[in-house]
C-alpha cells in the first residue's frame, strides 16, 4: 500500500480567519489553527502510512471592539485638524526662507563719524549651513567687489556698513568676525567700507514750502528735522535752516528746518483813562502815550494858566483798548478884553471903569501946574 504524507509543514503557520454571518468583520476574530500531529499506522505489508491527527476545533474568539462616541471623534478631528495646519505653517516658513535667500537688504544708520549703510547679500551656495570652515578669509584693504566675491564664492552672506573715511571709497576697513575666525558655511560677515573723505553740500530751502524742502534735502542724501515758528511770512514756507546752505556735511546728517505757521490772533488789551485835569499838557501826552493811548488837543480861552488841561473825554476811569483815543482841553488864558479910556476923567470914576471891566488899578499921583487938573487921570498904562 503505497503512503501518502502530508507534511506538516507545509500548513500555514499564521493565524486562520473564521466569521460568520452574524460577525461578517472577520479580520477582528482571529484563531490559532490547532496543531496537527503524525501517527504511524502499520499496514499488512508492513509499510507505514502516516495519518494526521487534528484536534477539534474551537469555537472562534469574538474580540468586541467598543463605538467610538461623539467627544472622542471631535477630538480626533481636532488632532487631525492640527496636525494639518502645523504642516502648511512650516511650509510656509521654510518657504520664506528659501525665498529670503539671494536678496540685498541696504539699510542707513547715521553714525558719528558719518553714514554708516548696511546691505546684506545671501550666498548661493548649496553648502551645508553647519560645516564649520577652518578659517575665515582676510579681506580688510581690498575692493568690496573683491571682498564680496571672495566671501561669496567660500559660501558666506555678506552685510556692507559704510562709513566715512580718509581710505579711498569702496575699500574695506574691517570685518567682523575677524579674519581667521571659524564661521558655518552660510553665516553672516559684515564688512566696513569706506566711502570717501568727502561731504554733501546742504541744499539752501530758504523760501521753500517745507514738503519741498523736504525732498530736495532728502534727495541729497541727509535727514529733515521740522519745527514750526510763528511768523508773519507765508504759513508752510522755510523760514530758517541750520546747517546753512552750502555747508558739507557727512551724509545721513540731519539738517534743521523752521517752518512759518500763522501768529495767533492778539487779545484785545484795555486801559484805564488816568486823571488829566489839571496837568501841564505835554506831561497829559506823555502819560497818554505810556498808555498806548493817541490824544489830541483843543484849546480854548480860560482863567487858568495857558497849557493847562482843563478838561478831558473820555472822563477818568473809563476802558479804552490800546490805540483809543483821550480828547484833551487847554486853557489858552484868560479872554481878551478891550481897555476903557479914562483919560480925562476924575480918579474916582477911572477907578470904578476899570475895575467894572475886570482889570486891577494901581494910581500914580504926579504934580501939575494947571489947577484944572488936579484930581483928574492925565495918563493910563
Amino acid at each position: 500500500m503505497g503512503a501518502d504524507r502530508t507534511d506538516g509543514s507545509d500548513a500555514s503557520a499564521d493565524e486562520t480567519t473564521l466569521a460568520d454571518d452574524e460577525w461578517p468583520v472577520a479580520e477582528h476574530y482571529r484563531v490559532t489553527p490547532p496543531a496537527e500531529t503524525e501517527v504511524a499506522v502499520p499496514d499488512d505489508e508492513g509499510a507505514r502510512t502516516t495519518v494526521l491527527v487534528q484536534e477539534p476545533v474551537s469555537e472562534p474568539r469574538r474580540l468586541f471592539i467598543p463605538p467610538l462616541d461623539d467627544a472622542r471623534i471631535a477630538g480626533l478631528l481636532v488632532a487631525i485638524f492640527l496636525a494639518i495646519a502645523l504642516a502648511a505653517l512650516a511650509g510656509w516658513y521654510l518657504s520664506r526662507d528659501e525665498e529670503a535667500a539671494g536678496t540685498t537688504t541696504p539699510t542707513e544708520q547715521p553714525t558719528g563719524g558719518g553714514t554708516t549703510t548696511d546691505e546684506t547679500t545671501t550666498s548661493t551656495s548649496t553648502a551645508p549651513t553647519t560645516a564649520p570652515v577652518p578659517a575665515l578669509p582676510d579681506v580688510t584693504g581690498a575692493t568690496l567687489p573683491e571682498a564680496r566675491g571672495v566671501l561669496e564664492q567660500a559660501g558666506f552672506r555678506v552685510r556692507v556698513r559704510r562709513t566715512q573715511a580718509e581710505a579711498p571709497a569702496g575699500e574695506v576697513l574691517s570685518q567682523l568676525p575677524a579674519a581667521g575666525s571659524e564661521v558655518a558655511r552660510n553665516g553672516l560677515i559684515t564688512l566696513t567700507v569706506s566711502s570717501g573723505p568727502g561731504g554733501i553740500a546742504v541744499p539752501n530751502v530758504i523760501g521753500e514750502t517745507a514738503s519741498a524742502a523736504t525732498r530736495e534735502i532728502e534727495g541729497a542724501g541727509l535727514l529733515v528735522e521740522i519745527a514750526r515758528i510763528a511768523s508773519s511770512k507765508p504759513n508752510g514756507t522755510v523760514i530758517r535752516q541750520s546747517p546753512k546752505g552750502g555747508s558739507e556735511v557727512a551724509e545721513g546728517s540731519v539738517v534743521s528746518l523752521q517752518v512759518a505757521k500763522p501768529r495767533p490772533a492778539p487779545q484785545p488789551v484795555t486801559v484805564d483813562v488816568p486823571r488829566l485835569i489839571g496837568l501841564d499838557v505835554s506831561d497829559a501826552r506823555a502819560r497818554v502815550r505810556e498808555l498806548g493811548l493817541r490824544s489830541t488837543v483843543t484849546r480854548s480861552e480860560s482863567p487858568r494858566p495857558e497849557g493847562t488841561v482843563i478838561a478831558q473825554d473820555p472822563s477818568p476811569g473809563a476802558e479804552l483798548e490800546r490805540d483809543e483815543t483821550v480828547a484833551l482841553t487847554v486853557s489858552s488864558g484868560p479872554a481878551s478884553v478891550p481897555v476903557p479910556d479914562v483919560i480925562g476923567l476924575d480918579e474916582e470914576s477911572a477907578r470904578t471903569e476899570l475895575e467894572n471891566a475886570g482889570f486891577e488899578v494901581r494910581t500914580v499921583d504926579e504934580p501939575t501946574d494947571e489947577p484944572t487938573e488936579d484930581g483928574v487921570v492925565v495918563g493910563q498904562n
